[in-house]
């Protein structure tokens, strides 16, 4: 073989393997699509997707809740930290009118137990304008704080639920900016992860001007090994009736 057609065999090889994964692409696309709405069809006819999408919902944001149970009854260090993962989106890979049922669910992502940026920031805004349960149980991550303390402040008119665990001064600096006034909230638990040892050496309290004091609804309050004043306006804006208050 020549020197000439020796040179132009890469040539020939370079342009085929140009075209040929353009077309390979198209050609899968196009299968995909063409089996997509017999899937979906197939999908319609199992029992469970006559069920309304309204109880469906429903039944999504109770798996979600007792999800958040788990994790906060959780007495492990392990479940309590990697728990925490977004185990219950699953259900949202289940199919395509499953996945569009949750979307279109905001309550669904209202509840948040995770400190990761990427993932608050999407539950914050799929959850649209609906009350929030947040509960953290690890908070031990400093970046993580920083930016918890910038991205929970604007959304505490919607605080429903607050649970709090880490270490006693991030649950300082956390609270230091939660300023405005909580009128959903009716539960409230903030909890030392050292078990109390590095309050002794913490002379700062939790501040008088949490939530401006205003909580109407608080019914449940548990402060754990944290320093607080028993004239502080959340403690003695605790109704009569509440289900719980402990200080320990």
């Amino acid at each position: 073989m020549s020197a000439s057609h020796t040179r132009n065999i890469p040539l020939v090889i370079q342009s085929d393997t140009d075209s040929a994964p353009k077309e390979l692409e198209d050609e899968v696309e196009q299968c995909l699509s063409a089996i997509i709405v017999p899937k979906r069809c197939h999908n319609a006819r199992v029992a469970i997707s006559r069920l309304p999408n309204e109880l469906l919902s429903e039944i999504f944001t109770c798996l979600v809740r007792d999800h958040n149970s788990h994790i906060e009854d959780a007495h492990d260090t392990y479940d309590r930290v990697y728990g925490t993962r977004l185990q219950w989106i699953r259900t949202t890979h289940v199919c395509h009118a499953w996945r569009e049922v949750a979307l279109a669910s905001p309550r669904l992502w209202s509840f948040i137990s995770v400190t990761r940026r990427a993932a608050v920031e999407a539950l914050l805004a799929q959850s649209k304008r609906a009350p929030l349960s947040i509960c953290m149980e690890s908070l031990s991550y400093h970046d993580s704080c920083k930016f918890l303390e910038e991205s929970l402040p604007p959304e505490v008119y919607r605080l429903r639920e607050l649970r709090f665990r880490g270490p006693v001064q991030n649950i300082y600096d956390l609270c230091a900016k939660l300023t405005q006034p909580a009128h959903l909230l009716h539960t409230l638990k903030l909890s030392d992860s050292d078990a109390g040892h590095s309050s002794y050496f913490n002379p700062s309290h939790l501040r008088h001007d949490l939530f401006s004091g205003q909580v109407p609804c608080l019914r449940t309050l548990e402060i754990r090994q944290l320093s607080v004043n028993w004239d502080h306006p959340v403690m003695l804006r605790v109704s009569p009736d509440s289900h719980k208050s402990k200080v320990h």
